[in-house]
């Protein structure tokens, strides 16, 4: 199963649950108002899950993955912090253009720039510069 949580426009949290069987969703669930009007039309949170599962891209998927496609695992992105949030970070770059990202998934700083996961980058309009950084695993 897959499991996610979802934000939506109003800042509720929703909890979609999603069965696969034989790679196809079998079964889904979500908290949200509108997934048990219908069984078998899943709510658009649903749908999210399971689109940004499909099209999960090699980084997704794992890191030595990644590494043996030739692929980089993140973007460097040179700017400047405009806005932060609790949950988000507004990055401008050089050049005037700004993003947001959540902050969970970006480490670094202005002065040695903000790493990104290469999936987050799609569809952003903001200069960055693809690499491939090794994940450092904590001691436990």
């Amino acid at each position: 199963a897959l499991k996610a949580e979802c934000v939506g426009s109003d800042g509720s949290t929703y909890e979609i649950t999603l069965t696969l069987e034989s790679s196809k969703v079998a079964k889904h669930e979500c908290t949200c108002e509108a997934s048990g009007k219908d069984e078998h039309a899943p709510c658009k949170h649903a749908l999210a899950v399971a689109w940004r599962w499909e099209h999960r891209q090699t980084e997704d998927k794992g890191q030595a993955l990644a590494q043996s496609q030739g692929r980089p695992s993140h973007h460097i992105v040179r700017g400047t912090v405009e806005r932060e949030t609790t949950k988000a970070i507004l990055i401008k770059d050089a050049n005037g253009k700004s993003e947001f990202f959540p902050k969970r998934f970006v480490e670094g700083n202005e002065a040695d720039g903000f790493a990104v996961p290469y999936w987050l980058m799609e569809g952003k309009d903001i200069a960055s510069e693809p690499t491939y950084i090794v994940p450092v695993r904590k001691a436990s």
